[in-house]
């Protein structure tokens, strides 16, 4: 569980860094002032929360799950072994604020 905890903690402050990182490159500055801002870094802190949270659940191995976030819509793809492991993605996603809509494309092994 500890590992689960540093994991997150990680995977958040890179998430973070890396929103920061694409607001200071020149060439892609994005005012502040304007709606795309907000969402660029909000949406990177959407996907980093879902992982987050995807990481330290029993229920979904956040490693096979991939997050895409867009205006506050999340898209997840990738491989879960079972149909209880895709809605327990959809749950986990949808409780996470800032989301407003999930969009489930996870393929389930069979």
């Amino acid at each position: 569980m500890h590992l689960r905890n540093t994991l997150s903690i990680i995977g958040i402050s890179a998430a973070f860094v890396a929103s920061m990182a694409l607001l200071a490159l020149p060439g892609c500055a994005v005012n502040e002032k304007t709606p795309e801002a907000g969402l660029r870094v909000g949406d990177a802190t959407v996907t980093a929360s879902v992982k987050a949270r995807f990481l330290d659940s029993p229920q979904v191995d956040g490693r096979a799950i991939h997050v895409q976030t867009l205006d506050g819509i999340v898209v997840l793809a990738g491989m879960a072994k079972s149909h209880v492991e895709k809605t327990a993605a959809s749950e986990i996603a949808l409780g996470v604020s800032g989301v407003r809509m999930v969009q489930n494309e996870i393929t389930v092994a069979q």
